[in-house]
């Protein structure tokens, strides 16, 4: 591997590297042999994007764990050089606690190599000239309490000259200390470039054909509805005769025909004040949305252009047809879905938060392998929860519930790091790099050492601090005392670590936690929630919710044969309308995140296929007609693109499609009899592609499959089908 930087040292604006919000411009000009790659390696503490001869070139970097930096590697395109070029840098950095970027001292690191010739540098005598962005506002609200600021402009014609004739008057930088740098690893975005489809009319769902420009006198506004809620960074053309100012407001809904910029809990608001002139100008920082709302807010502009340049994962691969329309659009929205979440870490969210989420990853974490046929993404989230020696604000053994973020509250989901566990289990069944497990081990340990200072004397979880979370449900109203779904996790995650590290004393113990549930939380008809501590007896409580039955069964706590009557009755009388027939109103109904999952993961086990398929297309359907992704709940009142709901493609995978295992050396398919008749899926293996499609007429199923080099296959037939040859 490369040296990180053959000269290039870490600078910032002198004085300015502990400055909240702070924007730096770099730029240098150099002249590049023909013949040899030109390339541009970068690292930074915020965010940064940088231009080649006023075409934008990308935008990073992949985050990392506090106290290292990945670097990224760009080979500058033959197509936008010319004799004398100029490299642009624009480098922002919050300097304030969230969950999006960690609160670090500012930096810029860079250096342009042609070939093994260093042309360019940051640190004395490298070329590079560095100023104060002055457009940029610099004391602004915040975005939300998850994200750091908001981005607001004054601009004057010309403000973004600076990238294609350089800095005319440099400010001096400062030389700030070594720092830890790390490999990229996740594959480089594309960008594309999202036009805006068309104009919606207030009042109204529906869209109307865009005209070529709007004229907005003070005060007016339309909507402009981009097709598809997506993640990336908002652009607008605009021109202006007087001063003016313009607000683009924005969401991934309309909310009584309208977007409503805090519905989610954040400022969706981006403010330009605006000297008479022609600019565009484009957010440094990504947001989500379908749904943009120009607002002249004072004098009179033009709109001439609204696009997203997308930030997304590009390596699905993936391919999942069917004949039922319905189902294909939930697969296209989960595929969308993960892409927007899975651009360097797992997030749970690419608007209000941005977070790399435990729980949330176990569910993408699937999903990636199957959509790409890698593991980048999981690499760098897993390598960021190994990095640090420890976590600052959390208790000894215990990680952050989401990470790399800060937590100075000292706020921690004790159950949600057994996930981690879980996750690293699963993980390793891939094609693991074993240095991450054998890492990791000390951060299984500190969690199962917290965890056992909260075990009761029957060997449960008891009042366990810190926010215990189930699922966005009236499960978590009852997680005070013993809380039985977070002692089903905690079962779990012992037998995972037990296998993991091949510890016989914790798969005891996650055997004995199991039968010590099932004795108190099954009261015959169900899985209660919580037992509360009354003159020293544990005493189960009344409530029950459906999200703890999925728990149960999920992890193992409920027995199929022994528990019988209650799994015929989840499976044949719960659901998507069960609340409609006014089925067991005493039983708190689940949401999406993530009791409707589990469910699905329940429906597959009992060989629900079927089942399956029409739940599938009754739960998530109507969220990929609106936005085109899936969402946090069942509702549109929270995030509408949430990184976890992708986790329904595998289960078409899986359920539908019949790929049930693939391993280096051989793929299983299991054909079922369903309402669809034909299905086709591409799956990427080990670099190639895998191909499997079958259509059914009556009992005989026509199969094709094309496998990747040195895999066999086996062929399972249910329900009485006859297997044949594709004709």
């Amino acid at each position: 591997m490369k040296k990180a930087f053959e000269k290039a040292k870490p600078v910032w604006l002198a004085g300015k590297s502990r400055e909240e919000n702070c924007c730096m411009r770099l730029t240098c000009r150099f002249c590049a042999e023909e013949g040899k790659e030109t390339e541009l390696t970068i690292a930074t503490a915020g965010i940064y994007r940088v231009y080649l001869n006023g075409s934008f070139l990308g935008h990073g970097p992949a985050r990392a764990a506090h106290g290292y930096f990945r670097q990224d590697r760009m080979i500058l395109p033959k197509e936008l050089l010319s004799e004398n070029n100029i490299l642009a840098v624009e480098a922002l950095n919050f300097y304030t606690e969230s969950f999006y970027v960690p609160k670090q001292e500012a930096f810029v690191q860079a250096e342009i190599r042609n070939g093994e010739n260093v042309l360019a540098y940051t640190g004395e005598g490298g070329g590079f000239l560095a100023q104060q962005s002055a457009e940029r506002v610099q004391k602004v609200p915040r975005y939300s309490f998850q994200r750091p600021w908001i981005e607001s402009f004054c601009l004057t014609e010309g403000y973004d000259l600076w990238r294609t004739r350089g800095i005319g008057c440099p400010e001096a930088v400062e030389e700030l200390s070594e720092k830890k740098i790390l490999p990229r690893h996740v594959s480089w975005y594309e960008f594309p470039l999202l036009e805006q489809a068309a104009a919606v009319s207030r009042g109204k769902d529906s869209s109307e054909s865009m005209p070529r420009e709007m004229t907005l006198e003070e005060g007016a506004s339309y909507l402009a509805d981009m097709g598809k809620n997506a993640t990336g960074f908002l652009g607008v053309e605009v021109r202006c005769e007087g001063n003016s100012c313009l607000e683009l407001l924005f969401d991934e809904v309309l909310s009584e025909g309208d977007v409503r910029k805090d519905r989610l809990g954040c400022l969706n608001e981006i403010r330009m004040e605006l000297a008479p002139g022609h600019y565009c100008v484009e957010t440094i920082q990504p947001y989500t949305c379908r749904y943009i709302k120009p607002v002249a807010a004072a004098g009179k502009l033009t709109i001439e252009r609204i696009y997203i340049r997308e930030l997304k994962n590009t390596c699905v691969k993936a391919q999942f047809y069917c004949d039922d329309e319905a189902v294909n659009r939930v697969f296209r929205a989960g595929a969308e879905t993960f892409a927007q979440n899975a651009v360097d870490i797992y997030m749970d969210c690419p608007s209000r938060e941005r977070a790399g989420w435990l729980c949330d990853s176990f569910f993408t974490g699937r999903v990636e392998w199957e959509l790409t046929g890698k593991h980048l993404v999981e690499d760098n989230f897993l390598e960021n929860y190994c990095l640090p020696e420890q976590f600052a604000c959390l208790p000894e053994g215990m990680v952050p519930m989401c990470y790399p973020s800060d937590h100075p509250d000292g706020n921690y989901i004790a159950n949600w790091a057994l996930w981690l566990i879980l996750e690293l289990y699963e993980y390793q069944k891939r094609e693991p790099v074993e240095a991450l497990t054998d890492g990791l081990r000390k951060r299984v340990e500190g969690i199962l050492r917290f965890m056992e200072q909260y075990e009761s004397p029957e060997g449960l979880l008891e009042d366990v601090p810190g926010w215990v979370f189930v699922e966005w449900s009236h499960a978590n109203e009852v997680t005070a005392g013993v809380n039985f779904p977070s002692n089903m996790v905690y079962s779990a995650a012992l037998l995972a670590a037990g296998s993991l590290y091949d510890m016989p004393k914790w798969r005891e113990k996650g055997i004995k936690i199991r039968e010590k549930i099932r004795d108190l939380s099954f009261d015959g008809e169900w899985f209660r929630d919580q037992a509360l501590r009354k003159n020293g007896e544990l005493v189960c409580q009344d409530c029950v919710t459906e999200v703890c039955q999925y728990y149960a069964f999920f992890f193992g706590i409920a027995d199929r044969k022994e528990h019988a009557l209650l799994l015929e009755r989840l499976l044949n009388e719960f659901g998507p309308d069960r609340e409609k027939k006014g089925k067991y109103p005493e039983v708190w109904p689940a949401n999406a995140f993530i009791g409707n999952y589990l469910r699905m993961e329940i429906l597959s086990k009992e060989g629900r296929a079927e089942q399956l398929l029409w739940e599938t297309k009754e739960y998530f359907d109507y969220m990929a007609r609106k936005t085109g992704t899936l969402w946090e709940n069942t509702g549109a009142y929270a995030s509408c693109n949430h990184g976890f709901a992708s986790h329904i493609t595998h289960c078409l995978y899986r359920d539908i499609l019949g790929v049930e295992e693939v391993t280096e050396e051989k793929v299983r398919i299991r054909l079922r009899r369903l309402s669809v008749c034909s299905c086709k899926g591409v799956l990427p293996v080990k670099g190639e592609s895998l191909l499997v499609e079958w259509r059914r007429e009556g009992d005989t199923v026509y199969l094709n499959t094309e496998l990747p080099a040195g895999c066999t296959q086996e062929i399972l037939c249910e329900d009485g089908l006859k297997l044949a040859k594709w004709l």
